[in-house]
């Protein structure tokens, strides 16, 4: 059982990963895009979907280690 929700959590992280990478990567080309109108700083949007999916990503890990050392 605990390897499974182990297993769960590295998959679970490794796509939380993936799709913060490209919401990172449509963030440079949207900064490429309005650097030519004057620049584009990040908005505050931004900064907080920064900031959950790095609690996610740090819940989902440790969970896993978790169940990864008591199993």
């Amino acid at each position: 059982m605990g390897r499974i929700i182990t297993i769960i959590s590295l998959l679970l992280f490794i796509i939380f990963l993936i799709l913060y990478a490209i919401y990172v990567e449509d963030l440079i080309r949207m900064d490429r895009v309005y650097s030519y109108f004057g620049g584009y700083d990040p908005s505050e949007f931004s900064i907080f979907i920064t900031r959950v999916v790095c609690i996610i990503m740090a819940v989902i890990l440790s969970i896993g280690l978790i169940f990864y050392i008591f199993q």
